[in-house]
């Protein structure tokens, strides 16, 4: 054929023009050798030969749907031309077919997942990521940062951590002075620190420093295990240890160390 009628090219005029925009009676007119055209009629189609849809689109029923909004973009196609499922999601927190079900949703905590909905990425406070199910785990109570959920590396401000577990930094602590490794380092006046809590210092103590406790007693008394003791006998007034006086009451004298 030398020509052929609107809506067909070829050597036979047996193939079907695309979507030309040039039509005669409502049909597409194009080249008879190449079936290309000058113009698509829209900019759903993709030229010369205005038959396959752009790559933001996908074929359905001899028309071109536009990708789901979230497909991954890509230089060559958005979306699987034959059926517009997605390749890869533009937003790592969606995954599925059509790039529409929430990371999150799927398990509490995740961030950003894989086309399948395993978690790759979870929130960086109070979730840890369990790459083995792919799911994000949380951590015990009052803890900020883990590794596993036993596996406490920082505490929630204001807690510390001891025991495996976040403990409530005392309420007896100097402000600023209690961090999620030591707890309490300084305690306000009339208690000491140990072991990141905070001790009343003993009614009879006379000296009471930060993670000693008290150093010095009143008379009558001897410093033991952070805290002040009675001297065994009631008339002594100086002991060490405790069960051996070196000075008396007035009065009284010492022998045999009592």
């Amino acid at each position: 054929c030398t020509k052929c009628i609107p809506g067909k090219y070829g050597a036979t005029c047996g193939e079907d023009c695309g979507h030309c925009l040039e039509k005669i009676q409502e049909k597409p007119v194009c080249k008879i050798e190449s079936g290309d055209c000058d113009n698509c009629e829209d900019i759903f189609w993709i030229s010369p030969a205005c038959k396959i849809c752009g790559k933001e689109y996908y074929s359905l029923e001899d028309s071109c749907k536009e990708c789901p909004k979230n497909c991954e973009k890509t230089e060559e196609r958005d979306c699987l031309i034959d059926t517009g499922k997605c390749q890869g999601c533009e937003d790592k927190s969606f995954y599925g077919e059509y790039c529409e079900d929430s990371c999150y949703d799927r398990s509490i905590g995740c961030q950003e997942c894989q086309q399948d909905g395993n978690c790759t990425k979870c929130q960086e406070e109070h979730y840890y990521l369990n790459i083995t199910e792919g799911k994000c785990g949380q951590c015990f109570d009052f803890c900020l940062h883990c590794q596993s959920g036993d596996n406490c590396q920082e505490c929630d401000p204001g807690y510390y951590y001891k025991n495996s577990s976040c403990i409530l930094c005392p309420g007896e602590c100097e402000e600023g002075f209690c961090t999620s490794a030591e707890g309490c380092t300084n305690c306000i006046s009339g208690f000491y620190a140990f072991d990141g809590d905070c001790f009343e210092c003993h009614p009879k103590c006379l000296n009471c420093t930060d993670l000693v406790g008290c150093t010095k007693c009143d008379e009558g008394w001897i410093p033991e295990e952070r805290t002040c003791v009675n001297c065994d006998d009631p008339n002594c007034l100086t002991c060490f240890p405790r069960d051996i006086c070196q000075k008396c009451k007035d009065n009284y004298y010492t022998f045999e160390g009592k």
